[in-house]
């Protein structure tokens, strides 16, 4: 029972309607947070941005899934890649796409893919900042399954 209700959970997240990111950006009053909260996270030292590691990619499309008091948004990224990034290369990139698409959202999660995956299915790099300014990172090595990057 408890894996319906999870199916049926993830399909409805999943099958969201997509929304213009320039638009829910601009809509969103928590704009002037943003800037803090990056240089909050810089002298946290929670996370240390360098630019030689980011990769080239193409921000696919975006959702604002705020709610109550939370404004909170999520990109999926194309990863521009002929093998797999590093964890590192993943998180630079994620962090740049978060400091350029993201203005004003106090939480995002930006989920990357790698050419000719299913942008709907399961990313593979999962990349989050959140309101309380913890940057988290993490790779789904399942999500390469039945694609041409799995060994």
């Amino acid at each position: 029972m408890k894996i319906i209700y999870l199916s049926i959970l993830l399909l409805t997240f999943f099958s969201c309607e997509n929304s213009n990111i320039e638009q829910d950006i601009n809509s969103t009053k928590v704009e002037e947070n943003l800037p803090q909260i990056i240089e909050e996270v810089k002298e946290d030292n929670k996370f240390n941005f360098d630019s030689t590691k980011v990769i080239s990619y193409n921000v696919e499309y975006g959702n604002n899934i705020s709610y109550a008091d939370n404004s909170r948004a999520t990109l999926r990224v194309m990863l521009n890649v002929t093998e797999i990034p590093t964890e590192e290369e993943i998180t630079m990139t994620s962090y740049k796409i978060f400091k350029e698409n993201t203005q004003g959202w106090s939480e995002v999660t930006i989920w990357s893919y790698l050419p000719e995956m299913d942008i709907k299915s399961s990313a593979y790099g999962i990349f989050e900042i959140n309101n309380n300014n913890e940057v988290k990172f993490f790779t789904n090595e399942a999500s390469l399954i039945s694609t041409k990057w799995f060994k």
